[in-house]
């Protein structure tokens, strides 16, 4: 198994780069793993499996680049897991995204909710870690648009660039 504490270094540019990367490859696996397990083709069952399938690849992922930066970093996982699967819940199961706030307030609530679960486990460690709520949801809800033209991993992609900013700021002010 690669040592990704060596090759990331300090908190920097290789940080977010392996940051993105697990935000890429989660989201874009996961997503479509969770998509193509739909063999209704319903939006909402489709949309929460590519949810609950994208944010446990990407939470095992992310916290293979956390762990050696993060203590408590092993919570990352049933954290990612339980945002996932309590928006996929809320969002696709009482139709959310088909109600007045739209795909902006669905996927507004994921990165939310994702926010604010993995600050539980940020907020001791770091100044300002409060961010990270911003970073999460800022992340869904620019990546959202833009999985819409390439896909999951483009989602992925977006959001791991923009909260990967915020984990190296996070980082560096530990």
């Amino acid at each position: 198994m690669v040592d990704l504490s060596a090759l990331s270094g300090r908190a920097g540019w290789g940080l977010w780069l392996w940051w993105v990367l697990a935000c890429t490859v989660g989201w874009g696996v996961g997503g479509q793993v969770g998509a193509a397990l739909d063999s209704y083709r319903n939006i909402m069952v489709t949309g929460f499996l590519a949810v609950a399938v994208g944010g446990v690849l990407a939470g095992v992922l992310q916290w293979l680049v956390l762990r050696p930066h993060v203590a408590g970093a092993g919570w990352w996982v049933p954290s990612s897991i339980l945002a996932a699967i309590a928006v996929g819940v809320v969002a696709f199961g009482v139709g959310l995204v088909n109600a007045d706030v739209g795909w902006v307030g669905a996927v507004g609530m994921l990165g939310t909710v994702l926010g604010v679960l993995q600050w539980l486990i940020l907020r001791g460690q770091f100044t300002g870690a409060g961010w990270w709520v911003l970073a999460c949801t800022v992340g869904w809800v620019v990546g959202m648009p833009v999985g819409g033209f390439v896909g999951w991993a483009g989602l992925g992609a977006t959001y791991g660039a923009t909260s990967g900013a915020a984990l190296v700021w996070l980082l560096r002010q530990a």
